[in-house]
């Protein structure tokens, strides 16, 4: 499945419904849905505030396949190149609230929820790929 939307936070609303009929198709669980949702969130938060800047008629894709195991999420920006694997630790994680650096936190947990990603620019846009296995499939 897949959507094409601006990044404007209005636009936020088409990706959740998206995700939500991604999930009531391929039959994932609310669980998966629910992380699928956190995931495509994040992926579009960071687009219109840190890729795009602000708001504008930057186009989003969204798209959603569902595999044999668990189900695939593509997430392309035409934003100035920013590969967001490149940093996959988060510093300061161990420190208290007040003490973390600001940042990183999202893609982090990101990563956390997938069983893999990859980045590349492709054609001048940003192009991430995530797989998720089903909860129901995890060991």
């Amino acid at each position: 499945m897949l959507l094409r939307c601006t990044a404007r936070w209005v636009e936020f609303e088409a990706v959740r419904r998206h995700v939500g009929e991604f999930a009531a198709q391929s039959g994932i669980s609310c669980e998966d849905c629910h992380r699928l949702l956190v995931v495509a969130e994040e992926l579009f938060v960071n687009s219109v505030r840190h890729g795009y800047g602000e708001e504008c008629d930057g186009p989003i894709l969204v798209e959603l396949t569902a595999t044999e195991h668990g189900f695939e999420l593509r997430y392309e920006d035409t934003a100035p190149a920013f590969d967001p694997l490149a940093r996959t630790s988060v510093a300061g994680l161990d420190a208290g609230t007040e003490a973390r650096p600001v940042g990183g936190l999202g893609i982090f947990l990101t990563l956390e929820m997938s069983r893999g990603a990859r980045y590349r620019r492709e054609a001048e846009r940003n192009v991430i790929e995530l797989i998720f296995v089903r909860s129901d499939e995890q060991p």
